[in-house]
């Protein structure tokens, strides 16, 4: 078995470099077996000696370059949609939902957005061009790079890059006296934390803010369990849930559609949701927000066999902004069994659906209660 271990950077920052790794194995050889255990803001990792390690290095070469082009072709669309809005050429419905953020006064207002901006872009790039070909051999033990006296992660001088604020949550400036410091991320976790962010994260842009949802788990998992999470992921790539969504709302939105896998409720799932919004030149973190998904999963499960109008409910909410809000209250009164303020969501989405009331039916009451009583 060949051990690898992320360096205990963030809980964020390690579950994308967790995802990352996941995706390039299972993608330089699909048949691996891989277990997962986490440690908290680490994880082990164990993989079959099966895996060709010449291969990995030439996939993390494609991943970054499909990045780089998915990222350069958004400010591509968006900068067409910039002319066609300027010209007062209407541009259709579905694209301009799928890029909203990119309906700005200039090209220069995207680069505020910590996903999509030009600089991003241009440090993915790059680091396509500094993969080493002993890639896999900085995450063991053995490792100085990460768990030794030559460590390239950590805080540094100002002047170091940090790897941005989308894949480090606790990037930025700290003040030393009169030093200024900053964490550091090395290029062969910077280069896995984009994969997994774009493999497995959950990204929704909305003008000049990014919302970054990411799924980890509080005990161990294998690599079926992880694959899992794109389908999540995927739901929410073509844009049609993009907007001014609250952190709790999101996991009712993408687990009310489809089946919701039984894999996903025998682990002790937890989802971790941030906010990057740009003010000037700036971008930072505007919330931050970690909750456990158990009770959702549970709920989701018996309201898909009591209801046949789960999906119905959720969709037809999620269209107005006090609609997500109340799936944003309902949410929350399930995550934390909370049944005052489970009465006052369903009351809310009561008053919301008027006319369309039957999709709010009495099997989703039925399962909410159940949970939450």
């Amino acid at each position: 078995m060949i051990t690898l271990y992320t360096p205990g950077h963030h809980e964020v920052t390690d579950t994308l470099i967790m995802y990352g790794l996941i995706k390039v194995i299972k993608t330089a050889e699909p048949l691996a077996e891989i277990k997962i255990r986490n440690f908290g803001t680490s994880y082990k990792i164990l993989c079959s000696d099966s895996v060709d390690l010449d291969k990995i290095s030439n996939v993390l070469r494609l991943e970054l370059k499909k990045i780089a082009k998915i990222m350069d072709k958004e400010r591509e669309i968006g900068e067409n949609l910039r002319i066609l809005k300027k010209q007062k050429i209407k541009a259709s419905q579905e694209i301009a939902n799928t890029f909203s953020i990119l309906h700005q006064k200039s090209p220069a207002a995207l680069d505020p957005n910590p996903i999509n901006s030009k600089r991003i872009i241009e440090n993915i790039s790059q680091l396509s061009g500094d993969i080493d070909d002993d890639f896999l051999e900085h995450y063991s033990y053995q490792s100085e790079v990460h768990f030794g006296s030559k460590r390239k992660c950590g805080i540094r001088k100002s002047q170091a890059k940090g790897g941005g604020l989308a894949i480090l949550p606790i990037g930025g400036n700290l003040q030393a006296s009169n030093l200024q410091l900053r964490y550091r991320l090395c290029k062969n976790c910077q280069t896995l934390s984009w994969i997994g962010m774009y493999n497995f994260a959950i990204r929704m842009i909305y003008q000049r803010k990014s919302t970054i949802g990411v799924l980890t788990f509080e005990d161990q998992a294998n690599d079926v369990d992880i694959l899992l999470l794109k389908n999540f992921a995927e739901i929410v790539d073509m844009g049609e849930y993009w907007g001014d969504v609250p952190l709790k709302a999101i996991p009712m939105l993408i687990l009310s559609i489809g089946e919701t896998p039984m894999a996903f409720s025998t682990l002790n799932w937890k989802f971790v949701g941030y906010v990057l919004g740009g003010e000037g030149k700036a971008a930072a973190i505007r919330s931050y927000e970690s909750f456990k998904l158990n009770n959702l999963f549970r709920f989701f499960e018996r309201a898909k066999i009591y209801s046949y109008n789960v999906a119905r409910m959720v969709d037809s909410l999620r269209r107005t902004t006090d609609g997500i809000q109340a799936l944003s209250m309902f949410s929350e009164a399930i995550i934390y069994k909370d049944i005052d303020l489970l009465y006052r969501a369903v009351r809310f989405m009561n008053d919301l659906l008027k006319s369309n009331r039957n999709v709010l039916d009495d099997g989703i009451i039925k399962a909410a209660f159940e949970v939450c009583g």
